[in-house]
């Protein structure tokens, strides 16, 4: 089974806007930056995850320091215009995979990476035990400098579900404008739907169920991301429909709930003093 299924899921939200007036409380219009600061967070690390699953699976039987390079057979489909690096011993695990996307590489979903990313890979990450590492250098996507590392382990027990950790230590997103906001995170997935058609991912649904992060800004303020209910998104929406996170810090205070499962870019947040605000998802 080809897991990058399970992370293409969570790797749907670049931002949040409020539909809402500046009659609104004070409260709410500074949800508004955190909300945002978590979606992003939610893109790129889940973004990441995604990225390097994806290459695992598809050079996990090539042999040792192999290169390839767009144009050339063995590249990545997806990434032609990244340059791949396979290194083991004997052609077989432990594997580390270097991706250079070079000054810029944009994939069919149009995020767009520059720099380096290497994927380190104990087993085929379809065996429950495996794990995956990811690094940096100089990385980044859709303009943001993206640092710190992250595992992703599988804690498969039973088949039939797929289950996998995150855990990233040491994040740091710097956006355009030289703000910036450093996490750690330590989170489950599991794959809920779509498990009897491996090669038809359009059937796919995945949840989020378990975990939290920790999220300080530039200036000052910080949060902490708790799962409250699972996240469910399906591959054929561009959304998360369902489930709900608790934010809780210097300047938020309150749950974002994501819907009743119907496939559309709305949620809303609820502060703790009952204010609600609709909010829009945006890619």
């Amino acid at each position: 089974m080809k897991l990058t299924k399970i992370l293409i899921a969570f790797s749907v939200v670049a931002g949040l806007t409020y539909s809402c007036n500046r009659e609104e409380s004070n409260n709410l219009t500074l949800d508004q930056e955190n909300l945002q600061t978590e979606a992003n967070a939610d893109f790129v690390s889940e973004s990441d995850i995604d990225l390097a699953t994806d290459f695992a699976t598809n050079f996990e039987n090539t042999s040792s320091l192999r290169t390839t390079t767009g144009g050339q057979q063995g590249a990545h489909p997806d990434y032609p215009c990244a340059k791949v690096t396979v290194a083991s011993t004997n052609g077989t695990f432990p594997k580390t995979i270097t991706v250079d996307f070079g000054t810029g590489c944009t994939d069919k979903r149009g995020v767009n990476r520059k720099g380096i990313i290497t994927i380190s890979i104990t087993n085929p990450i379809f065996l429950p035990g495996a794990s995956i590492t990811i690094s940096h250098q100089d990385f980044y996507v859709n303009g943001r400098k993206v640092e710190g590392d992250a595992k992703l382990t599988n804690l498969t027990t039973d088949l039939k579900i797929p289950t996998f950790s995150k855990e990233v230590t040491n994040g740091k997103i710097t956006n355009e404008d030289g703000t910036f906001f450093t996490f750690s995170s330590n989170r489950k997935y599991r794959m809920v739907e779509g498990i009897a058609t491996p090669k038809n991912i359009g059937d796919d649904a995945f949840e989020t169920f378990e975990g939290n992060r920790n999220v300080n800004r530039s200036n000052g303020t910080y949060f902490t991301s708790t799962i409250k209910t699972p996240l469910f998104k399906r591959n054929a929406c561009h959304f998360i429909s369902k489930g709900s996170v608790v934010l809780k810090g210097s300047k938020v205070d309150g749950t974002l709930d994501f819907g009743n499962g119907e496939c559309d870019n709305l949620a809303t947040f609820t502060d703790a003093n009952g204010n609600v605000a609709q909010i829009t998802l945006k890619k």
